[in-house]
């Protein structure tokens, strides 16, 4: 049994969230660490989520920002240790579960490396569908000017209506990133 606990940068485990986000995902990938603290501990959209077993070990974590429309999923790691056991496919349906919701994220391309093509797999595997329109995650604040190609995963219960691409693009280049659509796609 896996336990879901939301937290701030107070909590006694952050650290460990803060590692494993710093180690599981390259630099354009990611914020600033204080930069991230700062969304995590004031911005009412995001939620960080400590994932760990029944006796408290920390397994890896979620952060999501939670939406009218759809849930983003903006950084899910396991821990290196932890990983290649099924704990990840446990995690993701039971949280897929308890959004009530269609759930956004996005992976780099499947030809950027064959990690790509493993975490792409690992979404398909468990009911997302890659949205077939092109899309760029734009640069985190002080991470460089260009923005890096990747896909957009879907998960949306049978037969739910679920947002268009646009709809996704916009909301996430707006609330998430602080970008104008436009901005990113003329460059």
């Amino acid at each position: 049994m896996v336990l879901f606990s939301e937290i701030k940068t107070n909590h006694s485990q952050y650290g460990f969230v803060e590692k494993l986000f710093v180690s599981a995902f390259p630099e354009e990938e990611r914020r600033k660490e204080e930069e991230q603290r700062e969304m995590i501990d004031f911005n009412p959209f995001v939620h960080c989520v400590l994932l760990s077993d029944v006796d408290e070990t920390p397994l890896g974590f979620i952060t999501y920002w939670r939406f009218d429309a759809f849930t983003y999923v903006e950084h899910f790691a396991i821990a290196p240790e932890y990983r290649n056991r099924g704990i990840g496919s446990d995690i993701l349906s039971s949280f897929l579960e308890m959004q009530h919701r269609s759930v956004v994220l996005e992976a780099e391309f499947p030809t950027a490396s064959a990690l790509a093509l493993r975490r792409i797999g690992f979404y398909l595997r468990n009911d997302f569908v890659q949205l077939p329109d092109a899309y760029v995650q734009p640069p985190y604040p002080g991470r460089g000017c260009q923005g890096v190609p990747m896909v957009l995963l879907l998960f949306a219960e049978d037969g739910a209506k679920h947002p268009s691409f646009c709809q996704i693009r916009n909301l996430l280049y707006h609330e998430v990133y602080g970008v104008m659509a436009e901005k990113i796609e003329t460059g």
